[in-house]
């Protein structure tokens, strides 16, 4: 791995312990929620991403929400097309 990247590391629920690259984080400016986009590896050489709330204790949350996720995929695309970088697409866990 890249020693610039900035890792999260996850333990589930289970105790599972994994490292996954951050691209980026951010904060809805109306609900004040904050959420940080991961590299989620897959088969192969493709990757998608993972979107968390993220809480300042250090908590993590999956979304849930259709309609939250798909504001966040457009926050996806917009930061996407700002990097100008492949298309990705928000997945559910």
């Amino acid at each position: 791995m890249d020693s610039d990247k900035e890792m999260l590391t996850i333990e589930t629920e289970d105790g599972e312990v994994f490292e996954r690259e951050i691209l980026f984080t951010y904060e809805d400016e109306e609900s004040k929620q904050k959420y940080v986009f991961i590299i989620e590896p897959e088969e192969g050489e493709e990757e998608s991403i993972l979107v968390l709330r993220y809480f300042d204790d250090g908590r993590l949350e999956e979304v849930e929400s259709d309609e939250e996720l798909d504001k966040l995929q457009e926050v996806l695309d917009a930061f996407l097309s700002e990097e100008d970088d492949e298309s990705f697409d928000v997945v559910e866990e």
